[in-house]
């Protein structure tokens, strides 16, 4: 299992796949972000980085922890 901290524009509108697992979120409107907690297999990994920065207008960025 990877878990992954991912930060959005306050106004985003993403829907993360159906194999990403949403633990918490937090939303940080005066600093602009929200910061979502999210977890994937070890498998869907991959994929899952791949749809992360193929939307760049949305992500700001996402660490594993």
């Amino acid at each position: 299992m990877v878990n992954l901290k991912v930060k959005l524009v306050i106004d985003s509108e993403l829907d993360f796949p159906d194999y990403v697992w949403g633990n918490d979120e937090i939303e940080y409107s005066n600093e602009g972000y929200i910061l979502e907690d999210v977890s994937v297999t070890d498998d869907d990994y991959e994929s899952f980085e791949i749809f992360l920065n193929a939307h760049k207008e949305d992500v700001i960025s996402y660490e594993v922890y």
